[in-house]
């Protein structure tokens, strides 16, 4: 045919003209070369449309490729075996394989033995239709392991079925690291702050004890015949010393402050009960400066609430001690409101305005600061820490209120603080004691029995004024088992109960005597906690132990005797009979039965006194120098005490108990402070710290220098005059 139409083209013109004949022979002819020609060009497009596509997936494939060798993380793609079909560039580094040791091979085969039963369960999870994530640990052939996330993706084929696993690992080492350094920083610094609350729960406890033993002998010299010059120096004495408990309060809020424990209490109170008890504690400051005192509490204040009338007393007692203590001349006064009530509560504003020096509008704006004072020049004359507006400001905060101050140069200032307060229920309040404090001792109609358990002899020495003081007896126990065993061969009405002593420490002693399987007599008897540790944590134990109440050291001569006479109340109410009080003396012990620390010493010398409270610092000398000459009857006490602690250091080191050491360094470093023998101090802490981290070693060689100058300061106690016939 190709023939025919060849030559058919090649005609003359002439020819071209189709006869009848011939038109029915072309026709034919035309369309099959229409239909071949259609069929060439359609096979051509749909080859160039072929084309395209291949080339459209092979640059999406490159993009692909580009895009997965880009990825920082491990891109591998599985077959339904498990076996590595491609793998990216950073993978290869990632794994620290060549592609001959990855591609054909099980992907889990390079995987540490533990890890491969949980990888085999991700990819038959992901075969299954299911992504899944899982953390793992791979180790490299050099031997690095590096945390990995491995994700098992299942992906589509043409026909809707599972071709293929994408696993994609990403390393989250460095990620990891980092957030076990910031885990460790937290928790560093979580350590620190409770290292620096132990710290100042220790320095509390340390500085509470001796302060304590100032405080009680100073109110117990007070009501010796004195001078005037002498009553003048005692009084400073005394109320310096009690800014010196003021101090420590006060950096003990702060520390709970700043680490977030400063806790408030909801027990229900008498508001003006509370609020009288913190302004007439600072009436006598006030009467003796010669201004004028002022406080009123509205009608409308209601009776009962519940909140912490604690920090209430703190936050009241802090301002108007502010106020008294910058003004001069004038007046004070104390306005308590009942503020607009929020749902179900109350709101109390009290106002606290003084006729001071005022203070600046700059000097406002960091008044509430921490360590800061309205002048940095008062910090000099009046003395205080700056911390005390910052608590306040923070109780304020807690108690869901406010504290702000009005003040200008000159003309006094005023001191707003308001707190909002929960109603007790009905019930509560019906069973809420009236309980209140007077400024003067109570007399007392019935006498009692105390027994103190105290391993300090000036504890026991305090203890012992202010009770025969009130009219009662006292006996001594000096631990937890000796105090057991009083209880369990006599009657007593009280233990005022030390919580930390040796043998048997006072929480443990408490829980003896509440147990009814032991020998006690009388288990429900009234026990107080007497200590310096005032931490939360310590009170929930010495109450979860079976305690009724919590005396603070230095504990007051006031607060001591309202806990008596709760303990007579108690008593009574228990259906107990009670000797009544009359006016013969309380019934001494024997002088057979008196040991030296049962002594109670009929006046304080001067120089005793200086002794006591002399807070030089401790010198490194092995014979340390006395400062000034002690009390013949606490030379004597401490001669008859310190052998037996040296004895028990001893018996400690040689059977290698740190515990039995610790608490006899302790009481050297205690008792040794009443002599002013500051290095024998100094030599007992070391102990005391080795025997607490365990260098026992270290602690033997101490305890040799210590016993030395023991020795020297046993010449120069015996060395005085008004000592060596007492001493023999």
């Amino acid at each position: 045919m190709g023939y025919s139409l060849l030559s058919f083209v090649c005609q003359p013109s002439a020819a071209l003209m189709p006869t009848p004949g011939t038109l029915v022979t072309i026709a034919p002819s035309f369309a099959a070369v229409a239909i071949l020609a259609w069929f060439l060009l359609s096979s051509y497009r749909a080859r160039e449309r072929l084309r395209e596509e291949i080339r459209r997936v092979a640059e999406s494939e490159l993009r692909q490729r580009a895009v997965i060798e880009a990825s920082p993380n491990c891109i591998q793609t599985l077959d339904a075996q498990g076996r590595c079909v491609s793998i990216n560039t950073h993978g290869l580094l990632l794994l620290g394989l060549h592609q001959n040791q990855i591609l054909g091979h099980p992907m889990i085969a390079h995987w540490p033995a533990a890890m491969r039963p949980a990888l085999s369960a991700a990819f038959e999870r992901a075969m299954r239709g299911g992504m899944t994530h899982l953390d793992t640990v791979y180790r490299r052939p050099d031997g690095e392991e590096r945390a990995i996330n491995i994700t098992f993706n299942p992906s589509l084929g043409r026909q809707g079925t599972i071709e293929n696993i994408i696993c994609m690992a990403v390393d989250l080492t460095d990620r990891k690291r980092v957030e076990l350094e910031a885990f460790n920083a937290k928790h560093a610094a979580e350590a620190a702050t409770r290292a620096k609350s132990e710290f100042l729960a220790i320095v509390s406890h340390e500085i509470r004890t001796p302060l304590g033993g100032v405080i009680g002998m100073l109110e117990l010299l007070e009501k010796q015949p004195q001078t005037t010059l002498q009553k003048r120096y005692t009084t400073l004495a005394h109320e310096n010393a009690h800014s010196l408990v003021e101090l420590l309060n006060d950096l003990l809020d702060h520390s709970k402050a700043t680490a977030g424990k400063l806790a408030l209490e909801a027990i229900p109170f008498r508001p003006r009960l509370e609020l009288s008890r913190a302004i007439e504690c600072q009436k006598p400051r006030a009467i003796a400066k010669g201004l004028a005192f002022k406080w009123k509490v509205a009608d409308d204040v209601p009776e009962f609430l519940q909140g912490d009338p604690t920090r209430l007393r703190q936050a009241v007692g802090n301002l108007l001690s502010n106020a008294i203590k910058f003004t001069s001349k004038g007046r004070v006064e104390i306005e308590v409101a009942n503020a607009i009530p929020r749902a179900g509560g109350r709101a109390l504003s009290i106002r606290i305005s003084d006729t001071g020096p005022g203070i600046s509008i700059e000097a406002q704006s960091r008044l509430f600061t921490n360590f800061e004072q309205g002048d940095s020049s008062t910090s000099r004359f009046f003395g205080g820490s700056g911390l005390g507006l910052s608590i306040v400001k923070q109780i304020a905060e807690l108690m869901r209120g406010d504290v702000t101050v009005t003040s200008q140069p000159g003309q006094g200032t005023t001191f707003l603080f308001t707190a909002e307060f929960d109603v007790p229920a009905p019930d509560v309040i019906e069973a809420i004691s009236v309980q209140t404090r007077p400024q003067s001792i109570p007399p007392t109609t019935h006498r009692l029995r105390v027994l103190c358990a105290d391993d300090e002899a000036i504890n026991r020495t305090i203890a012992e004024g202010f009770v025969r003081g009130f009219g009662h007896d006292i006996d001594f126990a000096n631990d937890g088992e000796e105090a057991v065993a009083k209880l369990s061969e006599s009657d007593f009405d009280v233990v005022l109960m030390d919580s930390r002593m040796p043998r048997l420490n006072g929480i443990e002693a408490t829980k003896r005597i509440r147990n009814q399987n032991t020998a006690v007599r009388d288990h429900g008897i009234f026990i107080a906690a007497t200590t310096a540790d005032t931490s939360g944590p310590h009170r929930e134990k010495c109450f979860s132990a079976g305690m009724n109440r919590f005396l603070v050291k230095p504990f007051h001569e006031v607060d001591l005797a309202l806990l008596l006479q709760e303990v007579i109340a108690c008593q009574l109410a228990r259906g107990r009979t009670l000797p009544e009080m009359n006016d013969l003396p309380p019934q001494l012990t024997t002088a057979s039965e008196t040991s030296p620390s049962e002594l109670a010493p009929p006046a304080i010398s001067e120089s005793e006194l200086l002794a006591m409270i002399d807070t030089a610092e401790a010198s490194h000398a092995s014979a340390p120098e006395m400062t000034a000459p002690p009390k013949p009857e606490i030379v004597l006490r401490y001669l008859c005490d310190a052998p037996a602690r040296f004895a028990q250091m001893r018996a400690a080191l040689r059977d290698r108990d740190a515990t039995a050491l610790g608490i006899a360094a302790h009481s050297i470093k205690s008792i040794s402070y009443y002599v002013s023998a500051h290095a024998l101090c100094v030599l007992g802490r070391k102990i005391e710290s080795a025997a607490d981290e365990g260098r026992l070693d270290e602690a033997e060689i101490l305890l040799e220098q210590a016993e030395t100058a023991f020795t020297e300061v046993r010449k120069q106690l015996t060395r005085t005059p008004s000592h060596e016939a007492l001493v023999g």
